[in-house]
C-alpha cells in the first residue's frame, strides 16, 4: 500500500517540480541577459555569477559551464553547453520541448554581439514561458490525477492479493 502511494505522490511531485524548475531557468537566463548585455561580463564569470545566484540543479551547471568555458582549448561555448546540459539533464523534471530550446539556445551563445545574444535570450525565454504555462496546466490535470491513482492502485492490489 504505501508503496503505491509513495509512486503516487513521486508521479504528482514531478508535476509541480516542472514549472518551478522552467521559472527557475527563465530567472537564470534573465539574470544572464543582464550579465552580457548589461554587465558585459565575459561567458565564464557570467556563468560563474549565474551558478551564485540559482537553485541546484541549475547551479552546479552554470559552475560547471564557467569552468569549462575557462579551461583553454576545451571547445566551443555552444559545445560546452550541449555537453554540461547533457550531464545536468537526468536531474531535472525538464521533458524534450524545454531541451530542445535550451540546446537551440546553446548553438547560439558566444557566436555573436551582444544585440543579437539579446535576442536569442528573449526568444528562450518567451518559448519557455509558454512551455511553463502549458506546465501549469498539465499540473492542474494530473496531479491529483496521479496521487489517486497511486491510492486507488495501491488499494486494488490489496484487494486482488487477498
Amino acid at each position: 500500500m504505501t508503496a503505491g502511494i509513495w509512486a503516487g505522490i513521486h508521479m504528482a511531485s514531478r508535476y509541480a517540480k516542472r514549472p518551478k524548475q522552467l521559472r527557475q531557468i527563465r530567472n537564470a537566463l534573465q539574470r544572464l541577459e543582464t550579465e552580457i548585455v548589461y554587465g558585459v561580463s565575459p561567458l565564464p564569470e557570467a556563468f560563474a555569477r549565474l551558478a551564485s545566484h540559482t537553485a541546484q540543479p541549475f547551479a552546479s551547471l552554470f559552475e560547471r559551464m564557467s569552468a569549462s568555458l575557462q579551461q583553454a582549448g576545451n571547445g566551443s561555448a555552444a559545445d560546452c553547453w550541449d555537453y554540461e546540459w547533457s550531464c545536468t539533464w537526468d536531474y531535472t523534471v525538464l521533458q524534450s520541448a524545454e531541451r530542445d530550446i535550451l540546446l537551440q539556445f546553446g548553438r547560439t551563445l558566444g557566436v555573436s554581439d551582444r544585440e543579437d545574444q539579446m535576442k536569442h535570450l528573449h526568444l528562450a525565454m518567451r518559448q519557455l514561458q509558454s512551455e511553463e504555462e502549458t506546465a501549469k496546466e498539465e499540473q492542474v490535470k494530473y496531479e491529483r490525477m496521479w496521487r489517486s491513482l497511486g491510492l486507488l492502485g495501491a488499494a486494488l492490489i490489496v484487494i486482488l492479493m487477498y
